[in-house]
């Protein structure tokens, strides 16, 4: 039997069906296209930009052990030196936090991003650990005059220089 001794409504069910198929086959199709899509958009959504995040409040720690650092080389009495160490340690404990997740949320920049925590601790080490003991050891205005100076002579830059670092993270 051939297509052309078929009825007409034959012929026309046929077609049907046959458009019927290739517009189911377009349907998975795309629905497959569209999936693989939302997955991709949605790993850059939740790793990649919420890393970046992570990296701003990182950044944004960095400041606060900064002003904390500044805080124990102006304190003039052991109050203020306790809520300076207490400051100090939220801002490294932040901050390590935020690397943490960051480099979760973006695993291929995982060792880039874990250099960030190794340059804060060198720059706490060597660039803020003076400032801080003689700020720490001394509450007269001329030992906290020093320690302002020591923190603005070494602290300073090498924290500048730790938030250049992190800004220049790209994800």
């Amino acid at each position: 039997m051939s297509y052309q001794n078929l009825s007409l409504s034959w012929k026309v069910g046929c077609l049907l069906v046959a458009l019927g198929l290739v517009s189911l086959g377009g349907a998975l199709f795309t629905s497959n296209k569209m999936v693989l899509i939302d997955t991709t958009y949605s790993a850059l959504l939740d790793g990649e930009a919420k890393a970046q995040t992570s990296l701003a409040r990182a950044n944004r720690r960095v400041y606060e052990e900064l002003a904390a650092i500044y805080l124990t080389a102006s304190a003039n009495n052991d109050a203020t030196l306790q809520r300076a160490r207490t400051d100090r340690t939220e801002a490294s404990t932040g901050f390590a936090k935020q690397i943490a997740l960051a480099e979760k949320q973006a695993p291929s920049h995982a060792q880039e991003i874990r250099t960030l925590q190794t340059q804060f601790d060198t720059a706490l080490r060597d660039g803020c650990q003076a400032a801080i003991n003689f700020g720490e050891s001394s509450t007269e205005p001329a030992g906290i005059l020093k320690a302002i100076e020591m923190t603005l002579a070494t602290c300073e830059p090498a924290i500048k220089q730790l938030t250049a670092a992190v800004s220049k993270v790209t994800l």
